[in-house]
């Protein structure tokens, strides 16, 4: 039987982006989380509540699609939801 979650972004800061690429970004982005999360939904015991994610830096060629940005940040939220939690974690969530 299939498990429900939302992901929730309620901010997402992004600089030194044209604002014009955030739309397309942000199609990326959703469309490669639910790819992501359909084929590999994460176990029962590792998922968690992210109050806050910060990633290091996205390095982008130049003039790369604004869709290039969205399947890497789905990739990072995918990760950090996915692995088991650490102890300070638990703490925080």
């Amino acid at each position: 039987m299939p498990r429900h979650f939302a992901i929730v972004i309620d901010e997402l800061n992004l600089v030194g982006f044209d604002p014009r690429d955030r739309i397309a970004a942000g199609a990326a982005l959703e469309r490669e989380i639910q790819r992501l999360f359909r084929s590999e939904a994460p176990a029962r015991t590792t998922a968690k509540r992210i109050e806050q994610l910060v990633t290091a830096p996205i390095t982008l060629r130049s003039r790369s699609p604004a869709a290039d940005l969205g399947t890497q940040l789905a990739a990072r939220i995918h990760r950090a939801v996915s692995q088991p939690q650490r102890r300070q974690e638990r703490s925080r969530c």
